[in-house]
């Protein structure tokens, strides 16, 4: 999950502002989504499902191309394939990121489930 950081900040100022009811907490359409996956079809299928959830998204095909792309935009969370995880960069992606690693099995409705409540309004997480 978060570490430290501008992003780990940003995910607890959402998280306190879910708790306290603020109205202007993130929903799914405004929250961007890394995917690093080196397998094309993992990664168009996590696009689709992603894209059908309203989520913004940012694609990478390996880790060091992930690192270029998070300092372009304003991430929420990262989601890594099974294939990367165990790679040096994916640890260092958890210290900075709200990270979701992928198992082999992940379906992509269980991704966006789990995205989903954790940026929605009555997450798991705040409760």
């Amino acid at each position: 999950m978060a570490g430290n950081g501008p992003e780990a900040d940003r995910a607890r100022r959402v998280i306190i502002s879910i708790i306290e009811g603020n109205t202007d907490s993130l929903h799914t359409e405004r929250v961007t989504i890394l995917v690093v996956s080196p397998d094309e079809e993992r990664l168009k299928w996590l696009k689709e499902a992603l894209h059908s959830a309203e989520f913004r998204l940012v694609a990478a095909r390996a880790l060091d191309e992930a690192w270029t792309k998070s300092d372009s935009f304003e991430i929420g969370a990262v989601v890594i394939d099974y294939e990367l995880k165990n790679d040096i960069a994916a640890s260092a992606f958890r210290q900075r990121f709200i990270t979701l690693d992928l198992n082999e099995d992940a379906a992509p409705e269980n991704v966006v489930m789990e995205l989903t409540n954790l940026f929605s309004r009555g997450s798991e997480l705040v409760q």
